[in-house]
């Protein structure tokens, strides 16, 4: 479920070119929808930013984003910068 999805996609963006990237599936104004959302989590961890994708992770976390799909990608992630223990989790 995507609720608050402007406001989560402006957090989204925000962040992202705080730690300079450029997102590639997010829209550069308006909401994103699920999919979107998770392209780029994938994105980032396709480009060797897992860091960014958890860091994405946790601020859907904070604006209540909640999908299965957010459990699989962060395990993803752990595991792709080396820490198979929490990727388990």
């Amino acid at each position: 479920m995507l609720p608050h999805a402007e406001r989560l996609s402006a957090k989204l963006r925000q962040h992202c070119a705080l730690r300079f990237w450029a997102p590639q599936h997010i829209p550069p104004n308006g909401p994103a929808d699920e999919t979107q959302l998770l392209l780029e989590l994938i994105a980032c961890r396709d480009s060797g930013r897992a860091d960014l994708s958890l860091e994405l992770i946790e601020i859907g976390d904070l604006h209540e984003w909640e999908s299965p799909w957010l459990d699989d990608n962060r395990a993803r992630a752990e595991f792709d910068l080396g820490r198979p223990q929490q990727a388990r989790r």
